[in-house]
C-alpha cells in the first residue's frame, strides 16, 4: 500500500454505508490509546475505496492480490511499532461476508499471518460475551461456526477458482 495503514476492512459490497461506517467508527474508537493513532486518524484498507471499481486487477494468483498485500503489510508492521494493527471484518445482520469467498479468504490470511481480526457490526464488537445479550451478535456467531467456502460465492465466476 503507498499509504501506511492501520487496519484491514474486510465486507461486503452491498452493506448500508451508514452500518458500515459506525461499526468501523467504534472499531476505531476501541483501539484508542493515549499517545496513539486517534479514532479519526485511523486509515483503514477498505477494497471499495482502493481498487479501480471499473478496472479491478487482482493479480496473478490470490498472492499477488491486492488484498493479500495489505494483510501482509498489516502484519509485517505489528512488531515494529506500537500502533494496533488488525483487522476488521464488518457483517450485517444476515452474515453476508461469510457468504464471500474473498471475505472467508480475507479471514484465511489473518490466521494464517497471525494478524488479530475482529468482529463488527453497527452494534458493536461480536465476541462471546455480547451474543449472550444481542440476537445480531449471537446470530453471526452461530454462522462463524458453520463457514462453509464451498457455498460461498464469487462476483466474479473466475475468482472462485
Amino acid at each position: 500500500p503507498k499509504l501506511a495503514i492501520h487496519s484491514f476492512a474486510s465486507h461486503w459490497w452491498g452493506e448500508e454505508t451508514v452500518d458500515f461506517l459506525e461499526a468501523l467508527t467504534k472499531h476505531a474508537t476501541s483501539l484508542e490509546v493515549p499517545g496513539g493513532v486517534k479514532a479519526m486518524d485511523r486509515v483503514y484498507y477498505v477494497c471499495t475505496f482502493t481498487n479501480n471499481q471499473h478496472r479491478v486487477e487482482l493479480g496473478g494468483s490470490w498472492a499477488s492480490s491486492p488484498f493479500n498485500a495489505a494483510l501482509h503489510y498489516l502484519a509485517a508492521m505489528i512488531p515494529r511499532d506500537l500502533c494496533p494493527r488488525d483487522a476488521v471484518m464488518v457483517f450485517d445482520e444476515e452474515a453476508t461476508p461469510l457468504k464471500r469467498k474473498w471475505c472467508v479468504f480475507e479471514a484465511w490470511r489473518c490466521t494464517e499471518l497471525d494478524l488479530p481480526l475482529k468482529l463488527y457490526y453497527a452494534g458493536g464488537e461480536i465476541k462471546r460475551d455480547t451474543a449472550k445479550k444481542d440476537k445480531v451478535a449471537m446470530r453471526v456467531l452461530d454462522l462463524v461456526a458453520k463457514i462453509d467456502l464451498h457455498t460461498a460465492n464469487c462476483t466474479v465466476k473466475k475468482d472462485a477458482d
